[in-house]
């Protein structure tokens, strides 16, 4: 399973992480969405300062950070360096430790090494470990934090058994003993590895890491706490970071290349594994740690960097084998291939040219500034911007007895980014501002609502189709607040190919895309953004690949290197879940045909309306929620219709073709009279499917010899919509580069339904 499906699992309330690298388009699209879907809400990550405070200089504040998540900043005198995930539920809950960083490579492509530990109802022989590793989020949360320390105490009320458990580092499951390995005062995790191991002789040691000392001062110290076994060293294929001379002043040591681990093909080595030898045990030691001193000797409150490992004893000889390092370990590695590493890539967490802002709060009308530490605070200047990066309030912060703080005007844009302009003259990067009032509700998983269900079937379907717009359009504001009935339960149950009845498939009212509009209006389309329509969204997005995607399903041989308790549930493939879905049967494919065409309709009647904005947030998602599922059902060009596909391109009655060309024309006419006058990524995403839409019916009548009224008509409609939208793209000052972004996605995901290449960018 890759480490991204992890995600998807049930049953958790609260999520906290830990990572050096961070990458939000990622963990927005992709972790976010996932835990959203599963009910998991309450979500907090811990990232390198000067990691992410790089991240921020480069692409700035994660739009769903301060909202949906809590993003906070860890310095410490090395690298925040852990890799931790710990979720937690009312009956269990999960540690997973290892080399991943919340990052595309970490979660999917690289070679990475991750341990997962599971507190059930029936076994709870983890929990003292899973009570250590919460214990280790407070010892790393700022106090000057309020959004961490509530979403701590959220996830601590949630959770009765953690109250009950003694936290402990080392427990034994199953006769096996395990710890978790953090950097502590006294020492750090080789020190800890050692205590550990607990005198037992260490016959040979193994290190498998990607970065290393130049001089190989961590190896060294790492050794002579285990009494100098001999040593061989496992580095990366391409590139190193000791010479050839360093390593044969080595005593008892052999060089082996990464390229000969299990099932690592082309992938960069990321995973940090030490397996000790001895005469009583093998000790397998995985997580965070680099073969370094900053990684192996960091030390809490000292040098070094902030780490987390798990450890586990196996049977003596047990564990090479296990772990598939026998033909690794066989084949010795030339010291001719030796090349040294082209730039710094080891965490040195250098921060060149980038000035921290420090933390921001919006507590009410309330903003708090916590300032970075060594800089002057007196005559600074903040200016907050919001989601789309919009100057919204620019003053001097007051010292108050709760600190640096200003007050905002009553009623104005929410900020969700902030800029320092420091007395020296420098300028800080953008920093996320934390929404007290947004991330308490969406932290609310407690009793999962019949939107959350609905969006949990939603994210298990396969493409954007007629079920998918039937759940969707279930999903109403105020449901989120509305615990799903027995009714509520038995109707998400009617899916696919089951009798399509008349209550199973409801539309859009004229009061229901009007309400949108009007609650937008008066300053809520960043509550829409956050709340089940932006869930929709990113579902949508995720399904035409508009995120990036890493690789096909693979196991890692190390990606399971400490086990215990009871697996949890995980996210079914979309193989595995496509042989599970019934077989498609004609008739249902017509009654999905009919029911798609009289949305159609009532839609086109809709959007007639002098006060309904197609444009607005949640207008816009519908629509291509309502597009994309006739798409999905629509036949090829020149195919009769089937049981996957029941539109004909062709028949009068039901014609996609037909059904896009009205339902285009009456969004041409609702652009002109829209009063959306900044187009966001969503509007543009909106923009470009309409584009596509409209080019597609043209192209296919063309091509099909359809009637030539119907044709000329389709085209000026094609034409009209291109005018439209450019005049949109003008008028906004709006980017090109998303629309063609989205317009590339389109045409490769609907492939099938016109061989013109070029359509896209008609």
């Amino acid at each position: 399973m890759r480490y991204d499906e992890a995600f998807y699992a049930d049953s958790y309330h609260s999520a906290l992480m830990t990572t050096f690298a961070f990458d939000p388009t990622v963990f927005d699209n992709v972790v976010l969405v996932a835990l959203r879907s599963r009910g998991c809400r309450n979500i907090a990550v811990i990232a390198d300062r000067d990691m992410l405070n790089q991240t921020l200089r480069d692409v700035g504040a994660p739009h769903a950070a301060g909202v949906k998540y809590h993003m906070a900043k860890r310095a410490v005198a090395g690298s925040f360096h852990p890799k931790i995930v710990l979720q937690l539920g009312q009956d269990g809950g999960r540690l997973m430790v290892g080399s991943a960083n919340l990052t595309g490579p970490g979660l999917v492509s690289n070679f990475e090494g991750v341990s997962s530990l599971t507190v059930t109802a029936a076994d709870r022989t983890a929990a003292p470990l899973l009570a250590a590793a919460f214990a280790y989020f407070e010892r790393h949360c700022d106090p000057a934090d309020p959004a961490m320390q509530r979403a701590l105490a959220r996830a601590r009320r949630s959770t009765p058994w953690l109250a009950e458990t003694e936290a402990a580092t080392e427990v034994v499951i199953k006769g096996t003993k395990v710890a978790l390995l953090t950097e502590m005062e006294e020492g750090g995790i080789a020190a800890a590895m050692s205590r550990f191991i607990d005198g037992d002789t260490i016959q040979d040691l193994v290190v498998v890491s990607p970065y290393w000392d130049a001089s190989l001062d961590g190896l060294n110290s790492l050794r002579e706490l285990l009494g100098n076994p001999q040593v061989s060293l496992v580095v990366d294929r391409d590139e190193q970071d000791f010479d050839a001379e360093t390593f044969l002043n080595l005593d008892a040591a052999r060089l082996h290349s990464s390229e000969k681990l299990p099932q690592i093909a082309e992938r960069k080595l990321h995973a940090k594994l030490v397996v000790a030898r001895g005469q009583k045990a093998d000790y397998v030691l995985a997580g965070s740690a680099n073969a370094s001193k900053a990684g192996l000797l960091g030390q809490f409150g000292g040098p070094g960097n902030a780490e987390a490992c798990l450890i586990r004893a196996e049977d003596p000889g047990s564990s090479i084998a296990r772990l598939g390092l026998g033909q690794c370990l066989t084949s010795e590695m030339p010291l001719a291939d030796l090349r040294l590493r082209r730039r710094d890539e080891t965490g040195s967490g250098s921060s060149a040219r980038i000035v921290d802002g420090g933390m921001f709060c919006l507590d009410g009308s309330r903003l708090r500034w916590t300032p970075p530490t060594g800089r002057p605070s007196e005559g600074a200047s903040i200016s907050l911007h919001d989601h789309e990066g919009i100057e919204v309030h620019q003053g001097m912060p007051v010292l108050s007895g709760e600190g640096w703080v200003i007050e905002l005007a009553s009623g104005s844009s929410q900020p969700r980014q902030a800029i320092v302009h420091f007395p020296d003259g420098e300028i800080s990067i953008p920093s996320p501002v934390a929404v007290l009032s947004d991330l308490e509700r969406n932290a609310r998983a407690a009793n999962p609502s019949q939107v959350d269900r609905i969006l949990g079937e939603i994210e298990q379907s396969l493409d954007v189709d007629f079920d998918m717009l039937r759940l969707a359009l279930m999903i109403d504001g105020d449901a989120r607040r509305t615990p799903a009935t027995k009714a509520d339960r038995q109707t998400l149950k009617v899916r696919n190919d089951e009798a399509l009845e008349e209550n199973n498939a409801p539309t859009y009212t004229s009061e229901e895309f009007r309400r949108v509009a009007v609650s937008e209006d008066a300053g809520g389309r960043a509550d829409a953004r956050h709340g089940p329509l932006g869930d929709l969204r990113d579902i949508i997005n995720r399904r035409l690949g508009l995120f990036e995607q890493h690789g096909a399903e693979e196991v890692d041989a190390l990606s399971a290197i400490i086990g215990g308790g009871t697996p949890p549930p995980t996210r079914p493939s979309s193989a595995a879940t496509s042989k599970a879905r019934p077989p498609r049967s004609f008739h249902d494919a017509k009654q999905r045909a009919k029911k798609l065409v009289e949305h159609v309709n009532r839609t086109c009647q809709v959007l007639r309306e002098p006060d309904v904005d197609a444009l607005s947030y949640g207008n816009s998602i519908r629509l291509r929620l309502l597009v994309m599922a006739v798409l999905r059902e629509a036949c090829p060009a020149g195919v009769a219709p089937g049981p996957d596909h029941g539109l004909s391109s062709t028949d009068p009655a039901q014609s996609w073709v037909r059904m896009l060309g009205r339902l285009m024309a009456e969004v041409v006419r609702s652009l002109a009279k829209s009063e959306t006058d900044n187009l966001d990524d969503e509007g543009l995403e909106a923009l470009a499917l309409f584009q596509f839409a409209a080019s597609l019916a043209s192209e296919v009548a063309v091509r099909q010899d359809m009637n030539l009224s119907v044709a000329r008509q389709l085209q000026g409609i094609n034409g009209a919509m291109a005018k439209a939208i450019q005049e949109k793209l003008t008028n906004t000052g709006a980017s090109n580069d998303k629309l063609a972004k989205t317009l590339a996605a389109l045409s490769s995901h609907y492939a099938h339904l016109s061989t013109t290449a070029a359509m896209a960018q008609a």
